[in-house]
């Protein structure tokens, strides 16, 4: 996560906020004002086109994501900005109605969801820190997975390298026994 000049996360936060409606957009502000996040660096976009825009010219800390766009609705929504911003941690807003559709971008990858209308500053401050915090956590988690499959791979090489060796001096041995007997 980046920090700002004293080391507060706070003031470092890069946001890119996905949101149509101005009145929830000033909302989502206010709160985030509310949270400390005022000197945090804020982008936002409101269609699905002008949000993938900016993650394809920006790295963000996080992405708050309003499903319901103008020109794309539902998981395709949350699905095409996860897949043009496959490092960034994203956090989906829903309305009361869609809670549904939220636990399903979760378990296809979202870090959290949030329910329009029963969202304030401090709830949305620790849901963007636990997000981050998390979708690092589970890089940090893959990336010694990998390790780990690449050192067993290793191993069954040099094993499978040792009982080939082994094979071949049986077979040596056993011409060596032919010619011998």
């Amino acid at each position: 996560m980046v920090r700002g000049e004293k080391g507060n996360e706070k003031s470092g936060l890069r946001i890119l906020v996905v949101e149509d409606n101005p009145g929830d957009m000033l909302l989502l502000s206010e709160m985030l004002k509310d949270a400390g996040l005022d000197q945090a660096a804020f982008s936002t976009a409101d269609t699905l086109e002008r949000a993938l825009i900016e993650v394809a010219g920006k790295t963000f800390d996080v992405i708050i994501l309003d499903l319901d766009l103008p020109d794309s609705r539902g998981m395709k929504t949350f699905a095409s900005v996860r897949a043009h911003a496959p490092g960034t941690p994203i956090i989906v807003l829903t309305g009361l109605a869609d809670e549904v559709l939220g636990m399903r971008a979760v378990r296809q990858g979202a870090q959290d969801y949030l329910v329009k209308g029963q969202v304030d500053g401090r709830l949305l401050y620790r849901s963007m820190m636990y997000a981050v915090e998390r979708f690092r956590l589970e890089r940090e988690l893959k990336k010694r997975v990998d390790e780990i499959e690449n050192l067993n791979r290793m191993l069954h090489f040099e094993r499978d390298m040792e009982v080939e060796d082994l094979r071949k001096e049986i077979e040596r041995l056993k011409e060596k026994l032919k010619k011998a007997g």
